[in-house]
């Protein structure tokens, strides 16, 4: 009768949190759709004619992200589990595609993009999706293995390293990068040997930084992070225009809709940029509000994750929430210039197709996950 009772209770306190979670979204989504207006509707009349141009597109993929977010909160978990490896090799078909010209879409030299009829969407983000899965799974099923690097980890890893792999050579080294470095942090989660995964660490960071070293794009872009005043006009001009943004806004920002690093000073300001343009209008108060609200998306998703039992469910929860949590730190410490420039977008908030319905799908299968409590 006590089970029951604390079972009946938690359930109740879990869909309170997996509302208040939901709600914090909607509201994160609805700001997001306001401020890609605000910053792109003067660059969207200019070059399309039409000043809603990215925000009708940005709803439409609201609604996408929506629809899969529900798909993947109704989807088998079990059945997930039972098909994972056929998922990430689906995910290797993906990214093989984005080499095939006639299938695949160019930007700026590289090949990230499949063209599907008036759709292009990013193999490499749902990619996201499919390692997530495959990696609850590995660990779900191997748990006595974890101690044991050959038979337990290495395995893993070479999985990790055949998805980076094709992914950087698109080329997108940012996403190999951030591929690998999730599967560090489950890997830790896990209780894998620390020893083993402090070389393996390290091990990531060196051949990140040799990999820089050896393209004069990415060591150019290496020595701005370090000092971007260096280059100012050139190569330092996105980070500067950044920091120039957010340190105008002040405490209480020159107001919405009156930032003016929007007008064609800041590139990418609707998608990769779209905080430094939030602090310059809402200033540092208004940044905070952001940043606290995705603080309360995590806190309470961790609440949730902490009533769960190691196992699939534990993981693919897991993986879901440290995914966007990782974006969500990544964007903003580009946009301060703490971090080098990678681009990814502000879950939820800024502009981009695949990003969006991705980063709902991972919010799907955490409330999906969320679902397994323990009755015990």
């Amino acid at each position: 009768m006590f089970l029951r009772e604390k079972y009946i209770n938690y359930k109740f306190k879990a869909v309170n949190i997996r509302r208040s979670i939901l709600g914090m979204v909607i509201f994160l989504t609805l700001f997001g759709l306001l401020m890609v207006y605000d910053v792109s509707s003067i660059y969207a009349w200019q070059k399309y004619a039409d000043a809603m141009y990215f925000l009708k597109r940005q709803i439409v993929s609201v609604v996408i992200g929506l629809m899969f977010m529900f798909v993947a909160m109704a989807v088998d978990l079990d059945y997930l589990k039972r098909h994972s490896r056929h998922l990430v090799i689906l995910g290797v078909i993906l990214l093989l595609c984005t080499f095939i010209p006639y299938l695949s879409r160019s930007a700026g030299g590289a090949r990230r993009w499949i063209h599907v009829g008036m759709f292009n969407f990013q193999p490499s983000e749902l990619v996201k999706v499919f390692f997530i899965i495959y990696c609850a799974d590995y660990f779900s099923r191997k748990k006595s293995l974890r101690y044991n690097f050959r038979k337990g980890v290495l395995p893993l890893l070479l999985v990790t390293a055949a998805l980076s792999f094709l992914i950087l050579m698109e080329p997108d080294l940012g996403n190999a990068f951030f591929i690998s470095f999730l599967a560090l942090i489950l890997i830790f989660v896990w209780g894998a040997s620390r020893k083993k995964l402090t070389s393996l660490f390290a091990v990531l960071f060196f051949l990140t930084l040799i990999l820089v070293l050896i393209s004069p794009y990415r060591r150019a872009r290496l020595a701005v992070y370090f000092n971007p005043w260096l280059d100012a006009k050139g190569k330092g001009f996105q980070i500067v225009q950044s920091q120039i943004a957010i340190g105008s806004g002040g405490i209480l920002g020159a107001g919405l809709g009156k930032g003016e690093q929007k007008l064609f000073f800041l590139p990418a300001a609707h998608t990769d940029f779209i905080f430094s343009i939030i602090a310059e209008e809402l200033g540092l108060g208004g940044a905070l509000v952001i940043l606290l609200s995705f603080f309360w998306i995590f806190l309470q998703s961790f609440r949730l994750l902490r009533e769960l039992e190691e196992g699939f469910s534990f993981y693919l929860g897991l993986g879901a929430v440290l995914t966007i949590i990782l974006e969500v730190l990544i964007n903003i410490t580009v946009a301060l210039g703490i971090f080098p420039a990678k681009g990814l977008p502000l879950p939820f908030i800024s502009y981009g197709g695949t990003a969006v319905v991705i980063n709902f799908v991972l919010l799907g299968l955490f409330f999906n996950a969320s679902n397994r409590i323990v009755a015990s």
